[in-house]
């Protein structure tokens, strides 16, 4: 089958640009043929490392790749193009002219209109959880299901000591200190992965542990991608044990996977606090090193958190006809508290990261991923 990736390529440090990297090459090892266009590269047309091409995007629609698609669809000629992005970004008027297959990220009760009116264009959706799988199923659709994937060669846990390694990354000595790591993209404003509830808490804890650290894995002032001015937000809260990534080799992305599967290695627990999530990358690759996580006991985030503690939180409206939910600060303090006084007393690294083995992207591939490429081939008539 002749398949036309739309997506970030694999080449940018994001979570779309990581799945892009892992699906991309093992399915054409599997035998198909396979073309990117990407997103995020307005237009620069060539072969990534993998050897795969990737077509450049266009300059509108804010590099969304909607302005090229057609024309890189009717040069490559695909059989079906799959999409590993937002679907809302994806517009209908052109997308419905394609065999469209979009893994839709759902990160709200119930689906967003966006998602919704877009959808339309598209012949099946593909679920990544089985709460989005049944809120398609309400919505009317008959989805696939396949999750998003990590790759457990580099997310799992290590030998060593970690923690002074990690040090050097963190640029402050850990040691025996209570260590939290928050790693959440700072996108938007307000922001979606919620920062002011996981700061609030986090100043209500570190008045009862003042050796405690929390290193949050982000671009602090907002302004690669109109996110929040972080350091604000830390003053606001009072938060004095607080460290973001070394912001230029954020940047640049000269921290890469390796370096964060060390520092989940290194970490007592994840922090995670956001309103909603399409899947939750950081929640799963923290596991896979075998650190526990603290998340809101919420959709997708409830689903893939195997390990740790959900906490609730209310449910508001954050867009028109959808909630999300805001995570209750005096939980998430007292989870953090929960995790310190157990001492590392939780389960063994090994077992936590067991918990995690069906999102390796050997067993998707296995499992979801190639099962339903040949559901699509029957579906569309492909020899």
């Amino acid at each position: 089958m002749r398949i036309l990736w739309h997506g970030v390529k694999g080449s940018i440090k994001t979570g779309y640009g990581a799945q892009t990297k892992l699906f991309t090459p093992r399915i054409r090892d599997a035998g198909h043929e396979i073309a990117i266009n990407s997103r995020l590269d307005q237009y620069q047309t060539g072969v990534d490392s993998d050897g795969i091409i990737n077509f450049a995007s266009g300059s509108k629609w804010d590099m969304m790749g909607n302005d090229y698609v057609a024309v890189n669809y009717a040069h490559y000629e695909p059989d079906v193009v799959i999409s590993m992005c937002d679907a809302f970004t994806c517009e209908p008027t052109i997308f419905d002219k394609f065999a469209w297959y979009p893994w839709v990220m759902i990160d709200s009760k119930p689906i967003t209109w966006e998602n919704l009116e877009c959808l339309k264009a598209c012949r099946r959706p593909i679920a990544c959880t089985r709460d989005g799988e049944e809120q398609l199923r309400a919505a009317g659709f008959d989805p696939f299901y396949v999750p998003l994937a990590i790759d457990r060669s580099i997310y799992k846990p290590l030998d060593g000591d970690v923690r002074a390694e990690a040090s050097k990354i963190v640029g402050v000595p850990i040691g025996e200190r209570f260590f939290v790591v928050m790693n959440s993209a700072n996108h938007s404003n307000p922001s979606r992965k919620n920062f002011a509830s996981a700061f609030k808490a986090w100043a209500q804890f570190e008045k009862l542990y003042p050796d405690a650290l929390l290193y949050v894995h982000a671009e602090a002032a907002g302004k690669m991608w109109h996110g929040e001015d972080l350091w604000k937000v830390k003053n606001l809260y009072g938060c004095k044990n607080i460290v973001f990534a070394p912001q230029y080799e954020y940047a640049t992305g000269l921290i890469g996977s390796e370096h964060l599967a060390l520092i989940y290695n290194a970490a007592d627990v994840l922090l995670h606090t956001a309103k909603g999530e399409g899947f939750g990358l950081p929640i799963v690759e923290a596991q896979a090193c075998g650190t526990p996580v603290i998340a809101p006991d919420f959709g997708a985030m409830r689903e893939v958190n195997r390990t740790g503690i959900r906490c609730c939180g209310e449910l508001r409206m954050t867009r028109s006809g959808s909630e999300q939910m805001l995570v209750d600060v005096e939980r998430v303090a007292g989870a953090l508290e929960a995790v310190c006084l157990q001492n590392g007393a939780h389960e063994s690294r090994r077992a936590i990261s067991d918990c995690v083995e069906q999102y390796d992207i050997r067993n998707v591939m296995k499992d979801n991923f190639l099962p339903m490429l040949d559901e699509i081939k029957h579906l569309e008539g492909i020899e």
